[in-house]
């Protein structure tokens, strides 16, 4: 039980990190679009995992996006090739962290 609460408390502050780098980097609009995204990943994960906070931040950001929808056209995704040096070096980064917590999830799931 101890390894999940400190997986949690390590995404949190990776995702802490992550927000104050982009936010001292520039100013931009929130993409409602990607908060829809994770809205729906959300709200579906605290269904299966039977967890109603999870659930209840999901329905949250999609109703929060779906405030601002018609911002959705707005959106542009980036391509990898329109992305600086070092914001792809950050990308992988967190993509290796990413990979890691869920090995070490998987790894708790089948040792517990």
């Amino acid at each position: 039980m101890i390894w999940v609460i400190f997986s949690i408390l390590v995404l949190l502050v990776l995702l802490l990190a992550l927000f104050l780098i982009f936010k001292m980097r520039k100013k931009h609009k929130p993409n409602y679009y990607g908060l829809f995204i994770i809205g729906i990943v959300w709200f579906v994960l605290g269904i299966l995992i039977n967890n109603s906070i999870l659930s209840i931040l999901g329905i949250a950001f999609m109703f929060i996006s779906l405030l601002h929808k018609k911002e959705w056209k707005n959106y542009k995704k980036a391509k990898w090739s329109d992305l600086s040096r070092s914001e792809r070096k950050l990308y992988k980064w967190v993509r290796i962290i990413l990979l890691v917590l869920i090995v070490m999830g998987i790894a708790g799931l089948i040792l517990a």
